[in-house]
């Protein structure tokens, strides 16, 4: 299925807002001591790859018997009338970001309540992180993209 996101251009605003305050002297790539904090115990390809990542833990043994699930081929694709978007985004450097060679990740640590927000059909969302997979994950079609957020 296909969501209609209205409001994702200031989504895409908004990523492009905070691009140029991606600079060397504002960012903090997690160092060696805490990189371990954000590698995945799984990888996409080789002995942690997704033919073996129901081995990996038990708590992913339905990657073994799951159908629907990512790398996913969406196909026939249907509109849906979806609630708007909102988004209450503050620009200012970003503290962290990391990048594992598949995925590139922005954490936030602000405080509950403070922040920025996604407000949708009524609840309001406080932004934690937001990723970047390079290649996607899904398909579309039969097609994969470059990028996706």
């Amino acid at each position: 299925m296909t969501r209609r996101l209205t409001g994702s251009a200031p989504l895409v605003m908004a990523c492009l807002a905070i691009a140029p305050s991606v600079a060397q002297s504002q960012v903090q790539i997690a160092k060696a001591a805490t990189a371990a904090q954000w590698k995945t115990p799984w990888d996409y390809e080789g002995p942690r790859g997704a033919a073996h990542w129901s081995d990996l833990d038990p708590d992913y043994s339905v990657c073994n018997t799951g159908k629907q699930q990512s790398p996913i081929d969406i196909r026939d694709a249907q509109k849906a009338k979806l609630p708007s978007l909102r988004f209450e985004y503050k620009s200012g450097p970003l503290e962290y970001l990391i990048n594992n060679g598949r995925t590139i990740r922005v954490n936030y640590h602000d405080a509950p309540g403070v922040g920025n927000f996604l407000s949708v059909g009524g609840k309001r969302y406080q932004l934690t992180q937001f990723h970047f997979h390079r290649p996607s994950e899904e398909y579309v079609n039969g097609k994969q993209y470059d990028m996706v957020l």
